[in-house]
C-alpha cells in the first residue's frame, strides 16, 4: 500500500534515512524504480518517497500529462514493485506550480527533525546545483545522492559548490528507460512495454496518454 498523509509523510521512526527522489516523473519508468531500488540499498534508506513536480523550476515546458495523472501513474508503479519502503511525498503537486527543493525540505526537516535525508537525482542535474535556489542551505539539510544516465560524464559538483556539499555516487546497472524517449515512442505508436512497469502501459493505454 502506499504510504501517504495529506503532503507530509509518515515516517517510519523519528531517526529514518530517508531519500527524496524529485522529478516530473512524465511518466514514471523501470528507470526510476531501478535508481531507487540502488539508492535503498546503497544508502541503506528505511524509506524512499517519490517527490512529483507540479512544475520543474528549471524547465520551460509544464509537464505533458496532467498532475493526477502523473501521481495515479506513481502509485501503480509503486504497488507493482511490491517495495513498502517506497511511497510519494505530493506535498508540490498539492501546492501547484513551482515550488523549490529547499522549501519542500524545510517543511520536511520541520515535522522530522531526527531524520537523515538524501536528496536523488541525476548527474545533469547536480552539475546545475548552482543554479537552485538556496543550494548551500539546501546541502546543510540533506546529503545529496547522484546517479548517471547511460553515456552521461561522471557526475561532479559545480566547482562553485564543491568542498561545500555532502555528496554520494549511486552505482547501479544503467537503465535505457527516458521518459522524454517514451513520450516520442507513444506519440509515433512504438513499443515501449520494455520501458514501463506492466500496470503503468495498461493505465496509459487505457487513458490514451501521450497520444
Amino acid at each position: 500500500m502506499v504510504k501517504q498523509a495529506g503532503a507530509l509523510p509518515i515516517l517510519s521512526r523519528p531517526d529514518a534515512r530517508v531519500g527524496l527522489f524529485g522529478g516530473t516523473f512524465d511518466p514514471v519508468h523501470l528507470g526510476h524504480l531501478a535508481i531507487a531500488r540502488a539508492a535503498i540499498e546503497q544508502l541503506k534508506l528505511d524509506q524512499l518517497f517519490f517527490v512529483p513536480a507540479a512544475q520543474a523550476p528549471l524547465r520551460d515546458n509544464a509537464p505533458t500529462a496532467s498532475a493526477q495523472d502523473r501521481m495515479d501513474l506513481l502509485k501503480r508503479a509503486i504497488e507493482e514493485s511490491g517495495d513498502p519502503r517506497m511511497g510519494i511525498l505530493d506535498v508540490e503537486i498539492k501546492s501547484g506550480g513551482i515550488n523549490y527543493t529547499v522549501d519542500t525540505v524545510r517543511r520536511l526537516r520541520a515535522v522530522a527533525p531526527g531524520a537523515q535525508f538524501f536528496w536523488l537525482f541525476g548527474a545533469d542535474q547536480f552539475t546545475q546545483l548552482d543554479r537552485w535556489r538556496e543550494p548551500e542551505e539546501l546541502a546543510r539539510m540533506v546529503e545529496f545522492a547522484v546517479f548517471d544516465r547511460p553515456g552521461s560524464p561522471p557526475p561532479a559538483p559545480p566547482p562553485n559548490l564543491a568542498g561545500k556539499i555532502r555528496w554520494k555516487h549511486l552505482v547501479g546497472e544503467p537503465h535505457p528507460a527516458s521518459s522524454s524517449e517514451i513520450r516520442r515512442r507513444l506519440q509515433k505508436g512504438e513499443p515501449v512495454d520494455l520501458w514501463l512497469p506492466r500496470t503503468v502501459l495498461a493505465f496509459i493505454e487505457e487513458k490514451q496518454l501521450y497520444r
